[in-house]
């Protein structure tokens, strides 16, 4: 685990083992059961299948010792990854206000530029706002993996709309 989106991960895969813990085992110790009562009434199993049963146990039993060191090292990296988290939003912040300024300013909105350039400056955004809106949700995530509120970035949306209106406009006119 190294980062947010690694303990995201591991959290999401912890959760699916939690829920469906008791039909894995329910459905484990049914299969051991009647295998069990085979042998007691002398029935003829394939021994491979004999081997499966014995290492859906082992396997299962495996399983729960890994999630239980995935755990422990999730709980440990809290602290650390909560500090990065935060730092990571209030960079993202002032990221996108940079973003902000530099589309009001330097933008294809800019007046008196050629459409050429208007076209190669939306692209140019549209690169960088795609990357914002992958960080946005690498910290949207992290906020909700540690139950923080969650930042809204109105003005992230905004220019994603204007870009996307601003290509369309531009595919049609060059």
């Amino acid at each position: 685990l190294k980062d947010l989106d690694d303990c995201r991960i591991a959290m999401d895969c912890l959760k699916v083992i939690r829920d469906h813990f008791i039909s894995i085992d329910s459905s484990l110790m049914l299969i051991e059961q009647t295998y069990a009562m085979f042998q007691q009434f002398q029935l003829e199993v394939p021994p491979d299948d004999e081997e499966r049963v014995d290492g859906l146990r082992y396997q299962f039993n495996t399983m729960m010792e890994t999630a239980a060191q995935v755990g422990a090292r999730v709980d440990k990296l809290q602290g650390p990854l909560l500090t990065e988290l935060q730092n990571g939003v209030a960079k993202f912040k002032n990221d996108v206000e940079q973003f902000d300024d530099d589309f009001v300013k330097k933008g294809p909105m800019v007046e008196g530029i050629p459409a050429k350039e208007a076209s190669d400056r939306v692209l140019l955004f549209d690169a960088r706002v795609q990357e914002l809106s992958r960080q946005f949700e690498l910290f949207s995530n992290g906020e909700k993996l540690f139950g923080l509120p969650l930042n809204d970035y109105p003005v992230l949306a905004k220019r994603k709309r204007d870009i996307n209106f601003l290509n369309r406009l531009y595919k049609l006119y060059l």
